[in-house]
Parts: structure tokens; C-alpha cells; sequence
């Protein structure tokens, strides 16, 4: 037996080498059968899903179908000879986009819309790309799509056509569909030239080889981050001004409906570089002409580009047997920087907004619920947290959930209230395992409703303890007392949800959905004098820079405690005075409603906006945390914006904005305090807005300079 395992393993070290061995022979007599061995994990046979960017059955939308792997659909526009198409592009339907970086931004290639451009030519009978002028980039996020539309007028008297290309986030409201953005504009054109022959031996003779792999180090160096799909570039050489390149796209790539694939059609472009110094800045494609297209396809080709004028070429594609793929009489590069695609890319879904989402509590009610301080709620009642404890050191079963109310009716005392709270529940063992339930009311606008700026300082404030603790507190805001008595708080013990709303009887999470910039446009009166608190620290300084050199401010009070002795002061005004506003520094303790109220009377020319950016910081764990902290950081916030919004309620703002932090939305750890002021800041936005006053409070990230 032991001779017949060894032959046996020499046997599979031949047979895996390369030698013929005779099984039927070897196992002759043995009884041994041949069977269908199951799939394993390593068989090249793909079994997952795939996502689809098939459009389904774009009729039902009155659309025309376009085969094509961005556009789905095309219209005719009223009883006018002109065309609407329509598509989405994503990183996720259109995963080729992920290997086309430029400065850390995923950006469409503009070849890919010059393909689209060209497809929705042929389908309107204009193939040649006659001239198209690209605006903006196209940027895309990484998990949010964006629609494609292309508008082709009516045909002139020239047989031609005008086009523009725009985008949009997919998840635009209704009313913000004007959100769009153009891409490009350009000309159609319905008579193709006769495409010269190919005339190139290949390899060219006597032409100096050429490095793709130098070509995308280089272009690496300088901010072009690509993947394989646009690394096409096999080989080069360069003869006289002309350089020629042979092109592949990787043997997994599918070309798909495209007529010629980015991947490819970039590649060629990117050829142009090798003519450029390692040190010249990044550009990209500015205005392509004379584009036609005669074959499609094609995952293998050859190109030549020969010059024709400043930063411009000639690009000739064709395919392995020299016939014609692509043809394009110029193309022109310009510079782009970082600015540019940054902002392309910020408008393109980096602002979220709060939004609330259904949810169900759990079906067992049984969990043992203790209430405190006297709420209306279904419970074991208890005067207080103190009475509660007692009752567990007496023998009685500890609860699973704690009910506990907040009652204070201003910000600084309920977030002091709320503090002494938490630290009372951390301070015991006996209730480890229980989770404390704080109820406010009116805390969240839900609804666009006006929050209670106190019951928000809760929020805030125990949304940084649950970071620091997590699994501890629950945070539930109600909107009548009603509700409180109905609800099955024992339900809410299944659920791992750490803030709940309760509106109209329903549970309502909290969720982040995208929003999109720019609202309302503000428009800042140059006659008018606009306000800033903490005016010579980083951001405020920040932000006069910013009203004078984007808005047109002309006159600016800027407030901080020290005023003219500020450090940097007098340097500010200059600097301001440059960019063409007279800025005033007064020093002004904020949160002194007497101070503040004798600086806006020594306002000469009429207050039409407030830009709120007096704040400090005094962090601290919750356990370690003591109510000066919380006052410390209330005053210049919270105090000085309500005693802005009580001294200019009569004035006409155009603008009324709070800066506000992402801390009183995730609850930083270690900044409770400051968490509870920046959730009382955006109540009272959200009271403003609601009755009609303008207000803007966002919620900061981290800057990425030393702003403060």
C-alpha cells in the first residue's frame, strides 16, 4: 500500500509537469470511476451578480431607445427638429470611470464625451463632430450617480446641428432640478471626409523608440492617476514631429456599445505627452474638431499624432489591419489645476443634510422600564435617578431601560442639567447594563418645524456621551405628551438605533442624504454694512476676505474681544482695503448683550448681514467635565447669536450665518459642551427659517488649514 501512495506521487509530479500518463491503466482493476467534480472557489466561472446599466424598457418614459453604455434613451422635443438623450453615469454602472483620477478627483475623460457626442449624432443623422468646446469637468462621486443629458438643436442651413452636454445629481429635489451643470458645446456635422489611407509601415522605420512605461511615470509625477483601462500605450517611437503608438486595452476590457472604447480613444490622446517636459503642468483636452468615426469595436489599434499648432495635434486611429477606426483634425490642450477640479468635484455631492427615515421597534415589550421625574410614561415611576439606585441596592431587578426627562428651559441650563445626568448614570455599576432613555421635546426639526434651542443643547450633548459610551443612552424626542403616554418603550430596547424621533406616532431614525449647494443665492448689498463676530480670529478673518473678494462687501464691522489690539488687526483692514472694503474692528465681548447692543448702534451705514464666527473651545471627557466648561463655550456661541438674533430683529438681513460644527451631529468625543452650543446654533437657524427670517447654519468638518 505504501509502495502504490509513493508511485502514486510520482505519478502527479509527472502528469503535472507536462507528461502523458495513462490513467485508465493505472487504476485498471480498481474499480475506480470517473466522476463530475463540484465548482470550487478558484474556477473561472462567475457566479455574483452583476450590476446591470441595462435602461429597462425606456418607453414607458416616451423615450427611444439608444443602444449605448451611458445613453439610454432619446426624445423628440415638441414639434421642433430637436432632440433630447438621456442617460446616468456612475462609478458603479460605469466602473471603467474609477481608472481615470486626475488629481484625486474621478473625472470623465472628455473623450468619453466626445463618443457620446458622436453617438447622438448618428442617431439624428450628423456623425462627424464637427467642433465641441468642453466648459467644466465632469466629476463624478464615488456613490452617487449623475444624469447625462445631450440637447441637439435643428439643423441649419450648413446640414449642421448645435449640441450642449449637462449633468446633474440623480438625486436632485424637484426643486432643486435647475441644479445642472454644462459640460461642453459644439457643432454636429452630417458630411464625413473621405479618410486618407494609412500609409505607415509597422513598426515605422527608422524611428526612435519610445518608454510607455516613462510616459506614465511621468504623467503620474504631474497628477494623472490611472488605471489599467487607460494605460493603453504598448509601444511608441517618434519620427521627425509625428509619434506613433500601438494600443490595447486589457484582455478582460469590453468594449461594450461604445463606438470606440474611452479607454482606448484616451490612451491615444495621452500619446500627445511624450512630447512634453516632466515638469510641464497638467492639461487636459480644451476643443476637439473634425471627429469622425468609421469603425467600432476595437479593443487593438494603432495611432499617429502629428502636430497642428500650439498645444494641439492630429490624431489618426486605426486597427491592426490598418483599416480607418478614427480620425480627428485637432485637438487643443489647456492647463487645469487642482482648484478647478476640486471645484467641479465639491458641487457634485460633498453636502449631506439631516434627514429622518421610518423605523419599527421591536416586537417584545416585556423589557423591564423604569420612569423618572414623574413622565407621562408606561413604567415603574421613580422620583429620581438617586431614588431608582436605591431601590436596585435594595434587591429590587435592575430595569433594562431608564426613562429620564430634561426640563430646563435655556440652553446653557438644560446642557448643565443634561451633564449632571449623564455623569450621575456613569458614576454607578448598579445600572451597567441598563441604557438611559433621555426624552426631550421639540429638540430636531423634523418637518421644518421650530426646534426648542434648549432641549437641541440636549441632543448635542448626549450625542457626544454616546460616542464616548456607546450603548449606554438613547436619545427620543417627542411632540406631545400623548405620544409618550401611547408609546411601548420596552420595544425600543430591540432596537439599535442610538437617536429616535416620534412624530405623528411614527419612529423616525436619523440618516444622511445628500443636498445640494446652493439653495438660495445671497445677495449682499454693497451700500450695507455686514457684521462679523470673532472678525479678526482665523475663520472670521477667513470669511472678510471672502465677503469682499466673492460678494462685494464694501463695509465691514469685524467684532472680537480685543478689537483693534487684536494680533493682525491692523494687517486685515489693509488687506481688505486692497481688496476694496473699509473694515472697521470694534472690540466686543459678544455674549455682553449691552456691549454688543453699543456696537450695532455704532453702525453708520445700514446692517444687512450677520456672519456669526465667535466661538472657543474647552474639551473634556463627559465623567471630567463640569458646568464652567459648558458656560465657557455657550457664551460666545449660543448667548451672543441669540442676543444677535433678538438686537437685529428689526433690521432687513439678507443674511443671517451661524457657524455651526459637524461635533453637534456625531458627537465628538471629548467636546460635549462644544457639541450642545453647535446643536442650539442650528435651532435657532431652524426657528428663523421657519418663521420666515433668513438663516444659515452649517455644520463645519475639519478645516484643512490652521484656521482654528
Amino acid at each position: 500500500h505504501g509502495e502504490r501512495e509513493t508511485f502514486a506521487a510520482f505519478l502527479g509530479r509527472a502528469h503535472t509537469a507536462g507528461l502523458a500518463v495513462d490513467w485508465e491503466a493505472y487504476y485498471a482493476g480498481t474499480g475506480a470511476q470517473r466522476v463530475d467534480l463540484p465548482t470550487y472557489a478558484f474556477q473561472r466561472e462567475r457566479f455574483w451578480l452583476t450590476p446591470g446599466t441595462a435602461p429597462g424598457d425606456v418607453s414607458a418614459a416616451g423615450l427611444i431607445a439608444v443602444e449605448h453604455p451611458v445613453l439610454a434613451g432619446r426624445a423628440l422635443i415638441g414639434d421642433r427638429d430637436e432632440w433630447l438623450f438621456t442617460g446616468r453615469i456612475s462609478t458603479t454602472n460605469q466602473p471603467w470611470t474609477r481608472d481615470h483620477v486626475v488629481m484625486g478627483a474621478i473625472v470623465v475623460p472628455g473623450v468619453a464625451l466626445v463618443e457620446m457626442s458622436l453617438a447622438a449624432g448618428r442617431e439624428v443623422g450628423c456623425p462627424v463632430l464637427d467642433e465641441l468646446v468642453i466648459e467644466a469637468p465632469l466629476a463624478l462621486d464615488e456613490t452617487a450617480a449623475r444624469q447625462v443629458q445631450i440637447i441637439i438643436g435643428h439643423v441649419d442651413e450648413d446640414g449642421r446641428r448645435e449640441f450642449v452636454i449637462f449633468s446633474r445629481p440623480e438625486d436632485d429635489d424637484a426643486e432643486e432640478q435647475h441644479v445642472a451643470t454644462c459640460h461642453g458645446r459644439g457643432w454636429l456635422g452630417a458630411d464625413p471626409k473621405a479618410v486618407p489611407a494609412w500609409d505607415v509601415a509597422w513598426p515605422p522605420q527608422d524611428a526612435e523608440p519610445l518608454s510607455a512605461e516613462a510616459l506614465y511615470t511621468r504623467m503620474a509625477d504631474i497628477g494623472y492617476d490611472y488605471g489599467a483601462l487607460f494605460q493603453g500605450v504598448v509601444e511608441a517611437w517618434q519620427d521627425d514631429d509625428a509619434v506613433y503608438v500601438e494600443l490595447a486595452l486589457p484582455d478582460d476590457a469590453d468594449t461594450g456599445a461604445f463606438g470606440v472604447h474611452p479607454g482606448l480613444f484616451d490612451s491615444a490622446v495621452q500619446s500627445s505627452l511624450f512630447g512634453e517636459k516632466p515638469d510641464d503642468t497638467l492639461v487636459m483636452p480644451f476643443s476637439w474638431n473634425g471627429v469622425q468615426l468609421s469603425r467600432t469595436g476595437v479593443s487593438r489599434a494603432r495611432a499617429r499624432l502629428t502636430p497642428a499648432g500650439a498645444a494641439a495635434f492630429r490624431i489618426d486611429i486605426v486597427d491592426e489591419h490598418d483599416e480607418p477606426v478614427l480620425s480627428m483634425d485637432k485637438l487643443v490642450f489647456r492647463p487645469v489645476d487642482q482648484a478647478q477640479l476640486k471645484r467641479a468635484s465639491d458641487t457634485q455631492g460633498s453636502l449631506y443634510r439631516l434627514d429622518w427615515t421610518p423605523v419599527t421597534a421591536g416586537a417584545d415589550q416585556s423589557a423591564r422600564v423604569a420612569v423618572l421625574g414623574g413622565l407621562p410614561a408606561q413604567g415603574e415611576p421613580f422620583e429620581n435617578l438617586t431614588a431608582l439606585e436605591q431601590a436596585v441596592a435594595d434587591g429590587a431587578p435592575a430595569p433594562e431601560l431608564v426613562l429620564a426627562g430634561v426640563v430646563a428651559p435655556e440652553a446653557t441650563a438644560a446642557a448643565v442639567e443634561a451633564l449632571a445626568l449623564v455623569r450621575q448614570w456613569l458614576a454607578h455599576t448598579a445600572l451597567s447594563e441598563a441604557r438611559l432613555a433621555v426624552v426631550t421635546r421639540h429638540a430636531v426639526a423634523v418637518g421644518g418645524e421650530a426646534p426648542d434651542a434648549a432641549q437641541a443643547a440636549v441632543w448635542g450633548l448626549l450625542r457626544s456621551a454616546q460616542s464616548e459610551h456607546p450603548g449606554r443612552f438613547l436619545l427620543v424626542d417627542l411632540d406631545d405628551d400623548a405620544v409618550v403616554e401611547g408609546l411601548h418603550w420596552g420595544g425600543l430596547t430591540d432596537l439599535e438605533e442610538p437617536q429616535l424621533a416620534v412624530r405623528g406616532g411614527r419612529l423616525l431614525a436619523p440618516r444622511l442624504a445628500r443636498a445640494s449647494a446652493g439653495r438660495t443665492v445671497t445677495v449682499f448689498d454693497p451700500e450695507g454694512t455686514v457684521l462679523v463676530t470673532g472678525g479678526t480670529g482665523g475663520l472670521g478673518a477667513v470669511f472678510a476676505r471672502h465677503l469682499a473678494a466673492a460678494h462685494g462687501v464694501r463695509h465691514l464691522l469685524l467684532l472680537s474681544r480685543r478689537g483693534p489690539e487684536a494680533d493682525g488687526a491692523a494687517e486685515l483692514v489693509t488687506e481688505l482695503g486692497a481688496l476694496g472694503a473699509q473694515a472697521r474692528v470694534v472690540a466686543c465681548d459678544v455674549s455682553d448683550r449691552e456691549q454688543l447692543a453699543a456696537a450695532l448702534d455704532s453702525v453708520e451705514r445700514p446692517l444687512t448681514a450677520v456672519v456669526h464666527a465667535a466661538g472657543v473651545l474647552d474639551d473634556g471627557v463627559v465623567e471630567s467635565m463640569s458646568a464652567e466648561q459648558i458656560e465657557r463655550v455657550m457664551r460666545p456661541k449660543v448667548d451672543a447669536a441669540w442676543h444677535l438674533h433678538e438686537l437685529t430683529a428689526d433690521a432687513e438681513l439678507s443674511a443671517f450665518v451661524l457657524f455651526s460644527s459637524v461635533s453637534a451631529l456625531i458627537g465628538s468625543p471629548g467636546q460635549a459642551n462644544y457639541a450642545a452650543a453647535n446643536a442650539a446654533l442650528d435651532a435657532l437657524a431652524a426657528s428663523r427659517r421657519a418663521v420666515g427670517l433668513p438663516a444659515t447654519s452649517l455644520a463645519w468638518g475639519l478645516w484643512s488649514d490652521t484656521a482654528g
